[in-house]
Formats: C-alpha cells, structure tokens, sequence
C-alpha cells in the first residue's frame, strides 16, 4: 500500500476500474433526476416574477394617473407605463399584460365617468385625447417551445372604471399548456387567478 503512494510500485495502475466507474455514473444519474425537474420547475416559477413585477408597475402609474386626473385609464403608454424592451403593442417578455381591449373601449372613466377609458387627458377646458399608442394592453414577444402565445382573448378577469380597475398578466409558462393568471386591483391585491405551472 504505502508503495503504492510514493509510486514504487512494480506495476503500474492507470484511471479508474470498471466498478468505479458504474458507482460514478449511477450517482451522476440519481442526481440528475432529483436535479432537472427542481431546476425546470424554479425557471418557470422564476418566470412568474415578470407578471408580478409587471403588474406593480401598472398599479403604480394608475394610481399615480388616477392622483392627476381623478381617473384611472386604460392608455397604459400615456399614464407612464412601458414594459422593458417595448416595439410598438409588444414587449420582450412571456407575460401578455394590462387590460382586454373590450374593457378599455367599452367602459366610461374620467371624472364622473364622463369619457371613454381609451381617453387620456381628462380636461373639458382642452377637450380629451385618444391613447396616442397602445391602449391598454402589451403582448409578449417570447414563448415557450410549443406554445401559444397568450392575447387579448385570454384576458378574461380584467375591469377598468373612472375609480377601480383589475390589470392582468396571462402566459403559458408551464410544459402543460396551461395558462398562468395574475390580477391586481387598484388596492393593490395581486392574485395568482390560475396557476400555469405544471
């Protein structure tokens, strides 16, 4: 044995047996399937954070829009709000995110509840103006292989008046298909409607 350490052995013994090397791979392999699961599951979870981080953001131009004009609105981009890596109506996320086009055309905002919500600029002096951009809602740029991507059809909980509103943020996050939903509403109560995550 000792011979063997200071290597004044006769013979010489070179990498690994082939017992050895079945133990290695086999506790690779155990590892692995406790591992990649936990880690695909925290990258989608991972995922959820744009819709809360998106969501907040929206809260807070409402009611920072709400505090000037008495009103919130539905004219996401004309209140302050832009989502990072904004080209027009899309955004680079996974998350569709805002409001569903029907409520901010159908529905009354403004004080009194005098305008359309498609209206910013609430000023009867200079009379209103229409949301020079997109209105409402930013749809996403990135999916998950296989996936759809998630729009305005998929924005079923949202409300939008002169003094409450309910943004959403819709994505298929998850390998099933499902839909992951947030809301929050202008108290500020973010929900997880449907959990996307499989």
């Amino acid at each position: 044995m000792i011979s063997r350490i200071f290597g004044s052995s006769d013979y010489s013994e070179k990498g690994f047996s082939l017992i050895e090397m079945m133990i290695s791979l086999a506790i690779v392999g155990v590892l692995a399937t406790v591992v990649i699961p936990k880690f695909a599951y925290m990258q989608v979870k991972a995922r959820q954070s744009e819709a809360k981080a998106a969501l907040g953001a929206i809260f807070m131009t409402e009611q920072a829009f709400a505090a000037q004009f008495s009103s919130y609105t539905g004219c996401l981009a004309e209140a302050g709000y832009l989502p990072t890596g904004t080209i027009g109506n899309s955004h680079n996320g996974y998350y569709a995110q805002g409001f569903k086009q029907s409520v901010v055309v159908g529905v009354t905002c403004g004080p009194g509840g005098l305008y359309m919500c498609s209206v910013t600029d609430y000023d009867a002096a200079i009379g209103s103006k229409t949301c020079n951009g997109p209105s409402g809602q930013y749809v996403p740029l990135k999916k998950m292989s296989g996936a759809a991507l998630p729009g305005d059809a998929d924005m079923i909980d949202t409300q939008l008046t002169n003094n409450t509103f309910t943004a959403e943020a819709v994505a298929f996050i998850g390998s099933g298909g499902r839909l992951d939903k947030w809301t929050i509403n202008q108290l500020r109560t973010l929900v997880n409607v449907q959990n996307g995550i499989d």
